[in-house]
């Protein structure tokens, strides 16, 4: 994987930094590019002359947010289109009230597939859509080993 980011970050000049994650002890995985840095050597320092905000993107209801596409059970591709307005609406929605988070105070976690609607849409969309702090597994919750939690925080104001 990590050649296929070195390729995309090549082709991409505006990107600074990558966040490698040490999983190994295999020398030919350390980093090898200037880009490359630890979460600690890149996370939390902000980037010279940025604004610690920004103002959000003005966007219709109507406009896309993420098309999902399965193969069910016919193995023929299909996809749904979900807009902004409706989908985002409904999960913010159910991520605050049916999860009863708060937050102002909470960490919320969800060991949902984050490749499944229901993983991107309480892992991603409602934690950021609410302003909240967040964490996720980076690997299959039922591995016999541990595994590291990625975190995130959320910057988004509700």
């Amino acid at each position: 994987m990590k050649e296929n980011v070195d390729t995309a970050v090549a082709a991409t000049p505006s990107i600074e930094h990558v966040v490698v994650a040490r999983r190994t002890s295999d020398p030919g995985r350390r980093r090898r590019h200037a880009h490359d840095g630890g979460a600690r050597r890149v996370v939390g320092r902000p980037h010279a002359g940025a604004e610690p905000s920004c103002a959000p993107e003005h966007i219709d209801a109507e406009d896309l947010l993420y098309l999902l596409y399965t193969s069910g059970t016919t193995a023929k591709p299909k996809g749904i289109m979900h807009t902004t307005g409706g989908y985002l609406t409904q999960v913010a929605f159910t991520h605050r009230a049916v999860f009863d988070v708060h937050p102002e105070s909470d960490v919320y976690w969800c060991a949902a597939d984050i490749g499944w609607v229901t993983g991107h849409s309480y892992i991603v969309y409602g934690p950021l859509a609410n302003a909240t702090t967040s964490g996720a597994l980076r690997r299959d919750p039922r591995l016999p080993r541990q595994g590291p939690v990625v975190g995130a925080s959320s910057s988004a104001t509700a």
